[in-house]
């Protein structure tokens, strides 16, 4: 399943960047062949392929979200 979302953070795009870019052995669980784009400052756009649903809950968007702020 393809997605496509927008992350809105109030740490720099860099600082967010990073966390993002550590958390790789969990996004790997349940997704692939992400592309991340810097919208501004404190905007991303991400696209990715859900390869495991069930895995992709709310609980890590917040564990990324508390990470990077």
């Amino acid at each position: 399943m393809e997605i496509f979302f927008v992350a809105k953070f109030t740490c720099t795009y860099d600082e967010w960047k990073s966390v993002y870019d550590g958390d790789l052995e969990l996004r790997k669980q349940f997704m692939k062949d992400d592309i991340v784009g810097k919208v501004d400052e404190n905007t991303a756009m991400i696209k990715a392929t859900i390869t495991n649903p069930e895995k992709n809950g709310k609980d890590n968007v917040r564990k990324n979200t508390r990470n990077s702020a």
